[in-house]
């Protein structure tokens, strides 16, 4: 049977919709009810793993900007030493951000990253200059 009268199949459409109308929302209900409970549960993990992970990654940066800032010192170049405790601070401040629950801690982790970043780029610059620059 072939029906190609729009407003037959749309009444057709609308007739059956009303008969089973109510297991119909209620099954909808609870497969959206289902599926909104798995999307939450996964996207709390999927934050606490970003979470672990760039605070292991800040945790890395501090250790490396620290080697740096010894090394610098152990070279007496407190120019260099200066820029590396700037950016041992702000590589703990990403890390403290990124572990504990405090307001803006994203905004924070990336300004931190930010200027350690830029920092330590300043600073390898400087270092590898060998006195063509005249603060460095």
């Amino acid at each position: 049977m072939v029906i190609s009268d729009k407003e037959t199949v749309s009444g057709l459409v609308q007739k059956a919709l009303e008969e089973k109308l109510p297991d119909l929302s209620k099954n909808m209900l609870d497969v959206a009810g289902t599926t909104t409970l798995r999307a939450l549960g996964l996207k709390e993990q999927v934050e606490e793993i970003g979470r672990i992970a760039a605070g292991i990654e800040a945790g890395g940066a501090v250790g490396k900007t620290s080697w740096g800032l010894v090394s610098d010192l152990a070279r007496q170049d407190y120019l260099c030493t200066g820029l590396c405790s700037v950016a041992v601070c702000c590589e703990t401040l990403a890390a403290v951000s990124r572990i504990a629950p405090i307001p803006y801690r994203m905004k924070i982790y990336v300004g931190c990253k930010v200027v350690s970043r830029g920092v330590m780029t300043f600073r390898n610059l400087c270092k590898n200059a060998k006195g063509e620059l005249t603060p460095c």
